[in-house]
C-alpha cells in the first residue's frame, strides 16, 4: 500500500508513520510532503511512471507551497484537487482540529484525548 502524506509538524508525521508501520506498510511506501504544492506533484509524477497512490492522508493547515505559512483550508483544497481529477485516490483527513467530512474516506482527530491511533489503524485495514 502506498500512501502519501500530506503533513508540515515533523513530530506529527513521525507519530502517523509509526502507526502506518505498525500496520506493516513499509517505510518506502510513505511518501512525505509539507505542502500542497509538492503533493499534487507526487500525484501527477506518479501517474507519469504508471504507477499510483492507494491512499493519502492529509492534515487540514499547512502551506500551499514550499516555504509558506500554513493556511486553514489547504487540506480542504487538497480534496477539491482530488475529486476534480476524478482520482480513485481514498483521504483521510487527520487534523488536530476535531473535522467531520463526509466527502472522504475518514476523519481522524489527532489530539491526546482521542484515540486516533485506533481509528486510523481500523482504516487503514478497511482499506488493505
Amino acid at each position: 500500500m502506498r500512501i502519501l502524506h500530506l503533513e508540515d509538524s515533523v513530530s506529527k508525521h513521525s507519530e502517523i508513520r509509526s502507526v502506518l508501520l505498525s500496520c506493516g506498510i513499509k517505510a518506502d511506501d510513505i511518501v512525505w510532503v509539507m505542502n500542497l504544492t509538492d503533493g499534487i506533484c507526487e500525484l501527477k509524477e506518479a501517474a507519469e511512471r504508471g504507477e499510483h497512490f492507494d491512499l493519502a492522508i492529509t492534515d487540514m493547515y499547512y502551506p500551499v507551497e514550499p516555504g509558506g505559512y500554513e493556511e486553514k483550508d489547504t487540506g480542504d483544497k487538497f480534496v477539491k484537487f482530488v475529486k476534480k481529477e476524478r482520482l480513485n485516490l481514498p483521504v483521510i483527513i487527520c487534523s488536530s482540529v476535531n473535522i467531520k467530512d463526509g466527502g472522504v474516506f475518514g476523519c481522524v482527530w489527532f489530539s491526546a484525548i482521542s484515540n486516533w491511533e485506533l481509528e486510523l489503524r481500523g482504516m487503514i485495514e478497511e482499506l488493505k
